[in-house]
């Protein structure tokens, strides 16, 4: 096996881990959010159909859990702004010749 074919296997296997990482975030970003917007959503139902009876125990914790949110989402710009630049730098590579 050459030099070429083990950077091109090396450069697939990472291309495919960043992908893989990347589709985790995704789905925990999206499970996440899903779930914050479930109970936002009960308690505005609860908000609107027993106004001052209406359970908001549901809101304990939420700042905490858009936090997370939050830093999921950054995770995720920084992943493909890093995938990005790696292909970038690939693609500089093969407009580099000898002259």
């Amino acid at each position: 096996m050459n030099e070429t074919t083990t950077l091109a296997q090396r450069l697939s296997e990472e291309f495919i881990n960043a992908q893989n990482s990347m589709e985790r975030t995704v789905q925990e970003l999206r499970l996440k959010s899903r779930a914050l917007s479930d109970r936002l959503q009960q308690t505005i139902s609860d908000l609107e159909t027993a106004r001052y009876s209406a359970d908001v125990d549901q809101l304990v914790g939420l700042s905490e859990e858009a936090m997370g949110i939050e830093r999921l989402g950054r995770l995720l710009v920084t992943q493909r702004e890093l995938l990005e630049a790696a292909l970038d730098n690939t693609r500089a590579v093969t407009r580099r010749r000898l002259t």
